[in-house]
């Protein structure tokens, strides 16, 4: 969310909140409904870990993401990075609940970064030397679904999600209710939830694994931390630590 975007366009009124109804009870529990109705959220982007029970050997399966701050687990995660780009849902998530800890922690797991379809790849082989956890969307992981030796964890502390969310121009919701009706309705909830992305409609949850839970960080959170500056700040962290530098502090 830019805030100069939400500066100039959302709080000005010129883009408004969609028309629709968050129905879905998860969205409502995990805070998914924005409080001060501007974002409208279609559907979400779900991470999940995904673990290769052969080349786990002896260590636990991780169940929580906590689990994976634990000194067993380093060097032994894959997540979404590129050169000095990394994930930075996953580093706010882990800054949001455990601190700087949280993001050196993450730091001593990760091996290195690749693209998730890099990461399927990489399950889909039978290297041993390949690290045991990967952390995707769930988009990707499916896609492993019936491998012998694969599992897919859903932590019991809710998947890591960030929000596809719809806004409209305010001079053209005469003229887009029709596209925004689809959008908001049951017929594209199930094309989200073909695609494994869990929808705010309630005909857009089918897929979810029993007792599926969301970890969403929150907007109240993500209005009140600069999180353009924040997001920066934590990728540097992260990558000094992750290369053995100094963590700076602020």
């Amino acid at each position: 969310m830019h805030e100069k975007f939400v500066e100039r366009f959302v709080e000005t009124g010129i883009f408004l909140r969609a028309t629709g109804q968050q129905v879905n009870p998860q969205f409502v529990s995990a805070g998914l409904v924005d409080p001060q109705g501007h974002f409208f959220v279609l559907a979400v982007n779900a991470l999940v870990m995904v673990i290769d029970k052969k080349r786990l050997g002896s260590l636990p399966v991780p169940r929580t993401w906590g689990d994976l701050l634990q000194p067993a687990f380093e060097k032994q995660v894959v997540m979404r990075g590129h050169g000095d780009i990394y994930c930075d849902a996953l580093q706010l998530y882990f800054y949001k609940d455990y601190g700087n800890a949280g993001i050196t922690g993450l730091a001593r797991a990760v091996r290195y970064g690749l693209h998730p379809a890099q990461m399927i790849k990489e399950l889909s082989s039978s290297r041993p030397e390949l690290p045991p956890i990967y952390i995707m969307p769930r988009f990707f992981a499916e896609t492993l679904h019936g491998h012998s030796d694969i599992e897919i964890i859903w932590p019991s502390d809710g998947a890591l999600v960030y929000p596809v969310s719809l806004l409209v121009k305010a001079n053209k919701t005469a003229e887009l209710k029709e596209l925004v009706d689809y959008l908001t309705g049951p017929q594209a909830a199930r094309v989200f939830d073909e695609a494994f992305f869990p929808a705010a409609h309630f005909a857009g949850c089918g897929s979810l694994p029993e007792n599926a839970s969301f970890k969403w960080v929150g907007w109240n959170y993500i209005r009140s931390c600069r999180i353009e500056r924040l997001q920066q700040e934590l990728n540097d962290r992260f990558v000094a630590a992750w290369k053995g530098g100094t963590l700076s502090c602020s």
